[in-house]
């Protein structure tokens, strides 16, 4: 992913709006680039201070934090989802073998 492609998914991130591949490449991206991160952190920034101005919460709080937190958990989230794909590929290919298998003793008993 180059820097034009990661600055077009800021807002998207920000928003939780993009797919599982497209926030991996991402937050690869991101962790390499100190530019783009730059970029994700003011506009998480002013995102996280509209939200709580409109909540009329304290927009005080260690914005630089949630973010590392944020990115902490959609981190975690990306790991789970590739996990998940991982098993269902291993589960595909298990039921095939015991299909595979079962026909070839049904024909060749």
């Amino acid at each position: 992913m180059n820097c034009a492609e990661a600055e077009r998914m800021v807002s998207r991130y920000v928003r939780k709006d993009l797919s599982f591949r497209e926030t991996q490449d991402f937050l690869e991206h991101i962790s390499e680039c100190s530019s783009c991160r730059e970029e994700l952190e003011t506009s998480f920034f002013v995102h996280q201070a509209i939200l709580r101005l409109d909540k009329d919460e304290d927009a005080s709080m260690d914005l630089k934090t949630l973010l590392d937190e944020d990115i902490r958990k959609t981190t975690q989230r990306v790991i789970l989802w590739r996990f998940r794909c991982a098993m269902l590929i291993l589960l595909g290919l298990v039921v095939g073998m015991a299909v595979a298998g079962g026909a070839f003793w049904v024909l060749f008993q």
